[in-house]
This record gives C-alpha cells, sequence and structure tokens, in this order.
C-alpha cells in the first residue's frame, strides 16, 4: 500500500462505483486541492485531509447559501418598497373617473339650468 498514493489510495477505499465518486471528487475539488490529496500516501492522513476538504466545501457553500439569501431578502424588500405604486395608479385613476363625472354632472347641470 505504499507504493500508492491520493486517489489511486480512494479506489481501494470505495469498493464499488469509485469512478463516479472520484470524478465527483474531481469536480467540487480545485486542481490544487486533488494535487494535495494526490501527494498522500498513508491512507489515514488522505481521508482526514480529504474530510477538512470536504468540511472546508460544506462552510464555503453554506457562506455562498447564505449570500444568495441576502441578496433575496434585499431583492424582496426592493420589490415591496416599489409595490405600493401598484396600489397608487388605480387609485389616481379612480380619482380620475371620478372628477370627470362631477364635472359631466355639473355640465349636465349647467345645460339644464
Amino acid at each position: 500500500m505504499q507504493n500508492n498514493s491520493g486517489l489511486i489510495l480512494l479506489k481501494k477505499v470505495f469498493n464499488n462505483n469509485y469512478y463516479n465518486k472520484i470524478d465527483f471528487l474531481k469536480m467540487i475539488f480545485l486542481e490544487e486541492q486533488i494535487n494535495q490529496l494526490e501527494s498522500k500516501t498513508d491512507l489515514n492522513e488522505l481521508l482526514i485531509d480529504l474530510k477538512q476538504l470536504l468540511n472546508n466545501q460544506i462552510i464555503n457553500n453554506q457562506n455562498k447559501i447564505k449570500e444568495h439569501q441576502l441578496e433575496l431578502k434585499q431583492t424582496h424588500r426592493k420589490i415591496l418598497n416599489k409595490l405600493w405604486l401598484w396600489w397608487l395608479i388605480p387609485l389616481i385613476g379612480m380619482f380620475i373617473f371620478l372628477l370627470f363625472i362631477i364635472l359631466n354632472y355639473k355640465i349636465h347641470i349647467m345645460q339644464i339650468s
């Protein structure tokens, strides 16, 4: 086992379907992180480093999720701040319509008198 290192060691850990798992690791980690894993020759050390990298990735993803949630909250606030316009426009329209009715009524009364 001393001749093996890095992802070759992981192939022995992953009994079945290891290619998909290693491709997944290559997808979520940077090349330098993969190279760091490749330099390990002890399986326990490799698994500890892999666990640390996964924990760091989890923390990074949680931070990204928090950032996106904050952006969503800010966008939601912006939308709510502009929402009053959609209530104001019909009110203005009703006011103009009411003025038109009153004006029309006054003109009608002036014509009768």
